[in-house]
């Protein structure tokens, strides 16, 4: 068998394969997906509560975020066995 592998994405960390935007965010946060697969998301709170859970599979997914209490938010990705997280702000 003979299996080829993109060679851009090869021991690419999973946090530069998505970006989020604006940070700080007061009612939508914008999230641009590059890695190409159906992929989990999650927003979790500093209680380290899961707030919104999401299956992903666009560039760009637009998330809904004024319910939430302003704060400090993680935005984990999980795409097969790989994790990734970033940081935002909620005003």
């Amino acid at each position: 068998m003979n299996f080829t592998t993109d060679p851009t994405l090869v021991n690419l960390p999973l946090e530069n394969l998505f970006r989020i935007f604006p940070n700080p965010a007061s009612s939508v946060l914008t999230l641009e997906w590059k890695g190409g697969e159906r992929s989990q998301l999650e927003i979790i709170g500093t209680q380290g509560n899961v707030v919104l859970s999401k299956t992903i599979d666009d560039l760009l997914t637009r998330l809904e975020i004024g319910h939430l209490p302003p704060g400090i938010y993680i935005l984990r990705i999980q795409a097969g066995t790989l994790r990734g997280h970033k940081t935002f702000i909620k005003q």
